[in-house]
């Protein structure tokens, strides 16, 4: 349990928001990255280390429902970024993912 002793502003709110936001992004990020590199790293031919994208929204959903249930646009904006910053590669004809060693 959490006790706010004092006043507390709207702005301490927004930058606490803004944290916790950033700490489930990154939760989901390594969650896929985690997905996309045991797959990687446990199959023998790594030409066929592709994972799909519904595995990975169900893995990742799986993983953090302890915590929180991403939805599926914030999954989706994650592996965009992942792509973009070249961590994992996006297979358009399969539509899966594969880790990027």
């Amino acid at each position: 349990m959490i006790i706010f002793e004092g006043n507390i502003n709207s702005v301490d709110f927004d930058i606490i928001e803004e944290q916790i936001e950033y700490d489930k992004d990154m939760m989901i990020d390594s969650v896929i990255m985690k997905v996309c590199k045991n797959k990687y790293v446990n199959t023998e031919n790594k030409d066929v280390a592709n994972v799909s994208y519904g595995r990975l929204v169900m893995v990742t959903r799986g993983e953090l429902n302890r915590f929180f249930i991403p939805d599926e646009k914030n999954i989706k904006m994650r592996l965009s970024r992942l792509v973009t910053l070249g961590y994992i590669l996006k297979d358009e004809k399969f539509n899966s993912f594969k880790y990027i060693p």
